[in-house]
């Protein structure tokens, strides 16, 4: 019995997803060995070329989703950036505002206090023109760190540089100290 045709599945990632089918008109020629070696090639091209259409397709469509992924988080960040600029932007003008705020009590604390030392009012002991002399101490270190957040305001808006300057540690003792002796006497 003879065979006239040649059947060969198409194989894609070890699944038969097609099969070549090729037969020949002529009923006395026989499929001889190279004609199904010749089959069996091409269905593997076709194979190889399914199999790469379709990754093909899959690092498409990836490609794709990342995209939209990379824009939608873009989009999203773009967002938190504007809303932390917004709200940054409210704390500067809080902070701006509640300084000139305390400004003008300050101002007034440190004119009655220079009334009284100055003996405006009357004489004063020793023991009162000390106290004033920490009163306006006091408030001059008030009204600089009212003046050291407008400054750090400033900074973050670009309006003024830093400046870096060296700071002596026993400076920066010295005041909570003052501020606290009162309370331990």
């Amino acid at each position: 019995h003879s065979t006239n045709f040649i059947l060969v599945p198409l194989v894609v990632k070890e699944k038969a997803t097609g099969f070549i089918f090729i037969g020949k008109e002529v009923s006395y020629e026989e499929v001889d060995e190279a004609d199904r070696e010749l089959v069996s090639t091409l269905a593997n091209q076709m194979s190889q070329a399914i199999e790469n259409s379709l990754l093909y397709e899959q690092l498409w469509k990836s490609h794709r989703e990342l995209e939209m992924k990379v824009k939608e988080r873009t989009l999203e960040l773009a967002r938190a950036n504007e809303e932390l600029k917004r709200m940054n932007k409210m704390k500067s003008d809080f902070v701006s505002n509640v300084s000139h705020e305390l400004r003008t009590p300050l101002t007034s604390i440190k004119g009655y206090a220079s009334i009284l030392s100055d003996g405006k009012l009357g004489m004063m002991t020793e023991d009162q023109k000390q106290r004033l002399l920490r009163i306006n101490e006091q408030t001059n270190t008030l009204t600089q760190l009212v003046n050291d957040l407008l400054d750090i305001s400033r900074i973050e808006s670009g309006k003024v540089a830093m400046d870096l300057k060296p700071v002596m540690a026993q400076d920066l003792f010295e005041n909570p100290v003052d501020l606290l002796q009162p309370q331990l006497c």
